[in-house]
């Protein structure tokens, strides 16, 4: 699913008519429905479902939840006032994560066939403002609290009631964590969240997104054994440079070339030769970076806020840069500034790097240009741990996979006939240790549950994870002997047991 939701970023972004063809693909590819559909068949809009801003339940999504919740959102199905003894008028095609009046929220695309009873009706309410609020309805495992960090459910803390907290006070929430399943969307008079709302504009509002882009929330979202190169997310057009003896030319990632005043007056002989180097190109007013709009009005010769540009190289295995001297030329050209980590320390690298976009990544096993590469917008301060752990849950099977990383170590275990609630509340469940990488198509993945690890130990008598965050309590991994075989026990136990 993540290679779809891939191609759905990069053509959110295309011309509108382009877009819209693109669209549809994409809901055929993605969806599966009976019968293939066209341009002509469906309507297609969009809705703010949830923010990271407390509901009026007391209850809260984390924006380090978001990233899954936009994943599970995907085919599920899009009711009216969450009436579950009626089927759904329309159905979620697509959902990404955009900031919205300096809040991230989850937007979701459906759509619904203009040949259905009531399909424009269902039209002219939402273009006219009259359905104009949405909610959600979904399954999770743990009810944080955000004063005590256990589950709400036992502690003696309330929503909304106020605590003493340092020299102040704070308002009891709580967190929805391990979110397990969306059921599905409606269209509802009022929403839980405030601010909720239905949107005409299917184009991503993200403006500095590039195209085949995945936001994460989580390094843990990532492969565990793999190193990123990280790079400051700025607002930016993403090129392809050549530099030979002869010429210096810019080209976007369609082939289009772009023009830049500022290369006309410098001959390409006072740059370095330069082959396929992926870039981007950064609009500046004095030292303030520029929006993308900006930018491209400035590149079309409109007025404009940007004054001048400078194209950032991004590093790759054919281009490390190193050491690299643009010299005397007036060519902008700079080495984007960078670093290069494991997940396990993506959060102090990112915290490093960061615009208040965040900062974006890439897999160094891959060339920037051929892979759009990650999102993460880290909080503002590093997260402290130890590592990462992730439970890729069944779909459609009973097998799940565990994967950690403590310790600069990777494991791997696939779990037999798991189950998240009876492991959460103490189950215990047989599982063998992976050697080696896993493909994230080698198991039936419906979602995934990951966070931080804050302590851990390991001996001969197995691996303990006492977990930091959004599963409290600790992971127990340990080894026995099966009819004969080698196998291990893995089983949770709770901070309340401890």
């Amino acid at each position: 699913m993540d290679a779809g939701i891939g191609r759905i970023k990069a053509q959110l972004a295309e011309p509108t008519i382009e877009r819209m063809t693109k669209l549809i693909q994409l809901i055929n590819d993605n969806i599966n429905p009976p019968t293939e559909v066209c341009e002509d068949d469906v309507h297609i809009r969009a809705m703010y479902i949830v923010s990271d801003e407390v509901n009026s339940f007391g209850g809260r999504f984390p924006a380090d939840e978001l990233g899954n919740l936009a994943r599970l959102l995907v085919d599920s199905p899009v009711m009216v006032g969450h009436r579950k003894d009626r089927l759904p008028v329309a159905r979620t095609f697509h959902a990404e994560i955009v900031t919205r009046e300096n809040r991230p929220w989850v937007k979701s695309y459906f759509y619904w066939l203009k040949s259905s009873k009531g399909a424009e009706d269902l039209k002219d309410n939402i273009d006219g403002g009259i359905y104009k609020e949405c909610s959600i309805g979904f399954s999770y495992i743990f009810p944080e609290c955000s004063v005590c960090r256990g589950d709400i459910r036992r502690c003696r803390h309330e929503p909304f009631e106020r605590y003493k907290a340092g020299t102040g006070e704070q308002v009891c929430h709580f967190n929805y964590r391990q979110i397990e399943r969306v059921l599905e969307t409606s269209l509802v008079y009022r929403g839980a969240v405030p601010d909720t709302a239905m949107s005409k504009e299917l184009a991503s509002d993200h403006p500095i997104a590039a195209r085949r882009e995945i936001l994460i929330s989580s390094p843990a979202e990532l492969a565990l054994d793999t190193t990123y190169l990280v790079v400051p997310l700025y607002e930016s057009i993403p090129v392809i440079v050549n530099v030979d003896a002869q010429t210096l030319s810019v080209v976007d990632l369609d082939g289009n070339p772009i023009s830049l005043a500022c290369l006309e007056h410098t001959g390409p002989s006072e740059l370095p030769p330069m082959e396929n180097v992926f870039s981007h190109l950064v609009g500046y007013r004095g030292k303030e970076r520029c929006s993308v709009e900006q930018l491209r009005k400035h590149l079309s010769g409109k007025s404009s806020s940007v004054t001048r540009v400078e194209l950032k190289l991004i590093p790759d295995g054919n281009h490390p840069f190193d050491g690299f001297d643009p010299g005397t030329s007036d060519v902008p050209l700079r080495v984007i500034r960078h670093e290069y980590c494991a997940p396990v320390n993506l959060d102090e690298a990112a915290v490093r790097m960061k615009t208040k976009h965040g900062v974006r990544l890439w897999p160094v096993t891959v060339l920037p240009a051929e892979h759009g590469g990650f999102v993460y917008r880290p909080g503002n301060a590093a997260r402290i741990g130890n590592g990462y752990y992730r439970f890729r849950l069944p779909g459609s099977g009973t097998e799940a996979l565990l994967e950690f990383d403590f310790g600069g170590s990777v494991e791997r275990f696939r779990i037999k006939q798991f189950h998240m609630q009876r492991f959460i509340k103490g189950g215990r469940f047989v599982a063998d240790r992976v050697v080696g990488k896993v493909s994230p198509e080698s198991i039936a993945c419906e979602s995934v549950i990951c966070g931080t690890i804050g302590s851990g130990k390991a001996d001969g008598d197995g691996i303990r994870l006492v977990l930091d965050d959004s599963l409290p309590g600790t992971i127990v991994i340990q080894a026995i002997e099966l009819n004969r075989s080698s196998r291990y026990l893995i089983y949770h136990t709770s901070r309340l047991a401890e």
